[in-house]
């Protein structure tokens, strides 16, 4: 019993860190987005570098579906500071973006590279 324990254990943190792994916070321009606007911004004990929106594709990795942007070019907005992220779409028959109805997975990266 043990055995398949330490097996399932083993198993489930692949997995989660598998998931948790996504690198890559610039997201691709689909040409269908909607966008998501945070009125109080974010809080955080740490310095963040990175923050966005991903989701789950085909492959069952996280990839970026939206970051902050501003004149084109990403920023990590101050804490409690008002910002927007443009959330692309997928695009018909191509995983690339958000699916309909699909849940956000936020990430945040801090200064030193951690998730």
């Amino acid at each position: 019993m043990r055995k398949i324990y330490n097996f399932f254990f083993c198993i489930v943190t692949l997995l989660a860190s598998s998931q948790l792994s996504a690198q890559d916070f610039t997201p691709v321009n689909t040409g269908m987005n909607m966008t998501v606007f945070m009125t109080q911004g974010y809080t955080s004990d740490v310095a963040l570098a990175d923050i966005g929106i991903f989701f789950t594709n085909d492959a069952g990795e996280l990839q970026c579906a939206g970051s902050p942007q501003q004149a084109g070019t990403p920023y990590t907005p101050a804490p409690n500071t008002p910002f927007q992220i443009t959330l692309w779409g997928s695009e018909q028959a191509a995983d690339n973006g958000m699916a309909s109805n699909e849940a956000f997975t936020w990430l945040a990266k801090d200064v030193d590279g951690n998730e």
